[in-house]
């Protein structure tokens, strides 16, 4: 897998996310070691930008985690998560679509859709994680947004005081499960319980985060 142009950061290749013109071809395993990644070379390939290792947490013993995420591709939306117990084994995945809407609807419409299906599920008082800095200060202030969002932020609110769940951020270079559920555009909306059901970037994901592997999240230096 090339460092620079293939799209295993996230969604754009890393060559479309910083500033260096033509980076030559590299595989990702020059800069990943036995140890972990090579900050050193990192450092030397992107020295103005601070690589940070960042890896999605498990949930406590006995607890589980739900991770959700959305997608506005073409105007079409769409949205993903999954439930995980702290082994990080699978509860369930979902994914969904949400017709047309903004980033920050599709990405409160993804958790909400968590929040029912674990609700069905009779899943209780566990912690929730998006990416979406926004929509987590929304759902903890309650303050005012435009409608319909303020509609489906009043749903997530209740569900989450009936059940006990805590609405936090994550990073999305460790949200990648989600990120692959939610871009993943099957055939019609669903949900997995069994992880080969799942779409091959997502069972991928999924087993790098039982194993810890961490993503590299990518900061400017500043003078």
């Amino acid at each position: 897998m090339d460092f620079w142009y293939d799209r295993w950061l996230l969604k754009a290749p890393l060559a479309d996310m910083v500033s260096i013109i033509d980076p030559p071809h590299m595989l990702v395993a020059e800069f990943y070691r036995d140890d972990g990644w090579n900050v050193e070379l990192l450092k030397a390939w992107l020295p103005m930008v601070i690589p940070r290792a960042v890896t999605w947490a498990l949930p406590p013993t006995s607890s589980v985690k739900l991770n959700t995420d959305a997608s506005v591709t073409e105007g079409l939306a769409t949205g993903g998560g999954l439930v995980r117990t702290s082994d990080g084994d699978l509860v369930f995945a979902f994914y969904k679509e949400f017709g047309e809407c903004d980033v920050l609807t599709a990405e409160a419409l993804a958790l909400l859709e968590g929040l029912r299906l674990c609700y069905a599920w009779h899943i209780m008082h566990f912690v929730a994680e998006v990416d979406s800095s926004v929509l987590v200060r929304m759902v903890s202030s309650c303050g005012p947004a435009r409608w319909p969002l303020v509609n489906t932020l009043r749903h997530i609110q209740w569900l989450s005081g009936q059940m006990g769940v805590s609405v936090a951020h994550i990073y999305r270079e460790a949200n990648t499960v989600a990120d692959a559920l939610a871009c993943s555009r099957p055939q019609q909306d669903g949900v997995f319980t069994v992880r080969a059901e799942l779409p091959r970037k997502a069972r991928s994901a999924l087993q790098l985060d039982r194993l810890s592997v961490p993503s590299i999240r990518l900061g400017r230096v500043r003078h």
